[in-house]
């Protein structure tokens, strides 16, 4: 089964993401559809590997 390995600079980028809307912008809400979007793409790319054999 594929799965998506994100680089530690990734994750960290995304901690960054998430910190800087979280405390500087002060929307949670925000936060939460930022991650699960970043997420989905991801996720969206691996059922295209699984439809096309990549």
């Amino acid at each position: 089964m594929a799965k998506v390995i994100f680089a530690g600079s990734a994750e960290h980028d995304l901690l960054d993401i998430e910190y800087y809307i979280f405390t500087n912008l002060k929307n949670p809400q925000a936060v939460r559809r930022i991650s699960d979007g970043i997420l989905d793409t991801t996720g969206k790319f691996l059922n295209l590997e699984k439809k096309t054999g990549m």
